[in-house]
C-alpha cells in the first residue's frame, strides 16, 4: 500500500477515535486502528488563588490515582500515569473537578506520550536510560 494510503488511513483512524472519544464513546476504535497499547501521560494540577496549602490538595488527587489502580509515579512537577486514552482523561477529569470545587481557578497542564504498539512505558523509560549510561540514575 502507498505510504499516501497509510498515512490517510492512520488519519482517519485518529479522527474516528477523536470524535468518539468527544461523544462519550470509548477508545475501542482505536485499539482496532492500532492494537492494544497504553499512553503515558504527566498531569500537573496547580490551584490558584487562596493561601492553602498546595500539598494537601495534591495529596488528595495522588490518593485518587493511586486508587485507579493504574501504574503512576509522583514526581516534583506532576504525576506520570499510564493507562489507555478512556482512564487517564477519566483521572484528568476527576482531577480538576476535584480541585475546581476548592479554588476559583485552577492551571493544568497535560502531556502525552501515545507510543504506538508500546506498553509498560513508565516501567521501562528509565530502565532504557540506565542501560544506555550502564549504571542506575537517581530517582
Amino acid at each position: 500500500m502507498p505510504l499516501s494510503l497509510r498515512v490517510l488511513g492512520v488519519q482517519a483512524c485518529l479522527l474516528e477515535a477523536r470524535m468518539l472519544a468527544n461523544n462519550g464513546g470509548s477508545d475501542r476504535r482505536r485499539r482496532a486502528c492500532f492494537g492494544e497499547m497504553a499512553m503515558l501521560m504527566e498531569l500537573t494540577v496547580i490551584p490558584l488563588g487562596g493561601k492553602r496549602s498546595i500539598s494537601a490538595d495534591i495529596s488528595e488527587l495522588v490518593g485518587f490515582i493511586g486508587e485507579s489502580g493504574l501504574p503512576y509515579q509522583v514526581t516534583a512537577f506532576g504525576t506520570l500515569v499510564e493507562g489507555s486514552w478512556d482512564q487517564l482523561m477519566g483521572i484528568a477529569k476527576k482531577c480538576h473537578t476535584d480541585i475546581r470545587k476548592k479554588t476559583d481557578r485552577v492551571l493544568i497542564l497535560i502531556r502525552l506520550d501515545d507510543y504506538a504498539g508500546r506498553t509498560d512505558l513508565l516501567a521501562t523509560a528509565v530502565a532504557h536510560v540506565e542501560q544506555k549510561l550502564g549504571r542506575p540514575v537517581k530517582h
